[in-house]
């Protein structure tokens, strides 16, 4: 094989074997660029401890739980009309270029509908706008029209003879769904509501039906509301708007996970921690293999050739 391979480096001309070499250690760089990137992954992965939704610190964070659909009209993938918390597609034609023959994609969609997870202490939205999902059902088939006239189960696995490819990617509804990103939580908007401005409001109410309020608060039975019988109504009133804003606050916010603005990962997995972490790991491996084998191609190309 030493053998082959010199000889096959001496055919190569000067400017071909320095263009070979850049290629080369240009491909090894992206190759450790990458394996740097999933390791960096694996490590934030194991780094970011699992929260329950109740106790959740607000900022970055890691849930753990099942995904729902959220009230109303259900999210359906758009090539197989399937239910699903989330989906992603691509419709691609057969394009022929001489005797070439390649896939150009031609309809490409992402799904940024809301859903939710749910653990035992709790319910956040997620907004999975810029998720890396990882892990979610993928199925591929073929047809001859641009939208799909079958569905997987019917249509060709191997597109013979077919001009057209469809892949479509989902979560089911109560999947096991993994979330890293920016967690944060809601309040309801009433529980700000000035007491002030609600006391105001509810006296003003009070004012404008002055049988109610007669027959509430007059108690001399004079037909007048007197400073005294003014100040009962006004105390009477305080103490229901009180009680109204502790009842409001009782309220639970509305917990949010979403994409961090500050570019770290966002990732909606259907695979538990350490699986995802294993997944990275490897993907190192592989890519610091393909690092060493790029540079060491090149290495001995330079040195066949004496460049």
């Amino acid at each position: 094989m030493l053998a082959q391979f010199g000889e096959f480096a001496r055919t190569l001309e000067p400017g071909e074997a320095w263009a070979l070499v850049a290629v080369t250690l240009a491909a090894s760089a992206g190759t450790l660029w990458w394996a740097l990137g999933a390791l960096r992954r694996a490590r934030l992965f194991e780094d970011t401890p699992t929260s329950l939704i109740r106790s959740a610190a607000q900022g970055y964070c890691e849930l753990n739980g099942y995904g729902e659909l959220m009230p109303g009209d259900p999210i359906r993938a758009p090539l197989t009309g399937t239910p699903c918390l989330w989906w992603e597609y691509s419709v691609e034609e057969k394009v022929r270029s001489g005797k070439n023959r390649h896939w150009r994609t031609i309809e490409h969609d992402v799904s940024g509908a809301l859903f939710a997870l749910d653990d035992p202490t709790g319910r956040c939205v997620v907004d999975p706008d810029g998720a890396e999902v990882i892990g979610s059902l993928k199925q591929v088939w073929h047809g001859g029209s641009p939208r799909p006239m079958l569905g997987p189960a019917a249509g060709s696995s191997w597109g013979l003879g077919q001009q057209y490819r469809y892949t479509e990617r989902r979560i089911a509804p109560e999947s096991r769904l993994l979330a890293i990103g920016f967690f944060e939580t809601h309040a309801d908007p009433h529980t700000s509501v000035d007491a002030q401005r609600e006391l105001a409001l509810k006296l003003g109410d009070w004012k404008r039906d002055q049988a109610a309020l007669k027959a509430r608060f007059d108690a001399d039975r004079d037909g007048q509301i007197d400073a005294a019988e003014w100040e009962a109504a006004r105390r009477t009133a305080q103490a229901e708007v009180g009680a109204q804003l502790d009842a409001r606050a009782l309220t639970p916010g509305v917990n949010l996970m979403r994409e961090p603005r500050d570019g770290r990962p966002f990732i909606l997995s259907t695979l538990d921690q350490d699986a995802l972490v294993s997944r990275k790991r490897w993907h190192a491996r592989f890519g610091l293999i393909a690092t060493l084998l790029g540079g060491g191609f090149a290495a001995a190309l330079v040195a066949a050739r004496g460049l």
